[in-house]
């Protein structure tokens, strides 16, 4: 269980690149996404319900194959109580920035449910 008020874990992203995988010079982003998964043609798909904080990081190069990006006081902004009693899902995504936005994704990771509750009697 999840409070809607507590901070979100400082989450990092790194991104190991294989010299073969030709990416050019596009830049590369992390993204963190929080939502329910609903069934839509065949394959879960999530519905955002928001978070609040810079959810959006270009990758930053640490060395010459590794990139990495750090994502913090991101907070929630809804609860599975709101969202249908639907357990949420924290999604991270690295993708391919284009002139508009990410646009190309390259490799996604969901995390495991979690309920998120907004009443006072949750406990941590």
């Amino acid at each position: 269980m999840w409070h809607k008020k507590w901070c979100l874990p400082r989450l990092s992203v790194t991104v190991a690149l294989d010299e073969a995988a030709p990416l050019g010079n596009a830049p590369l982003v992390a993204m963190v996404m929080c939502g329910t998964l609903s069934a839509g043609g065949g394959a879960e798909q999530l519905e955002n319900q928001g978070l609040t904080g810079q959810c959006t990081q270009r990758l930053l190069r640490r060395s010459r194959a590794l990139l990495e990006a750090s994502f913090s006081s991101l907070h929630l902004q809804h609860t599975s109580r709101t969202s249908g009693n639907r357990p949420f899902h924290v999604v991270i995504a690295v993708a391919v920035m284009g002139t508009h936005g990410p646009q190309q994704p390259l490799a996604s990771i969901v995390s495991p449910a979690l309920h998120v509750d907004a009443r006072k009697r949750t406990k941590g």
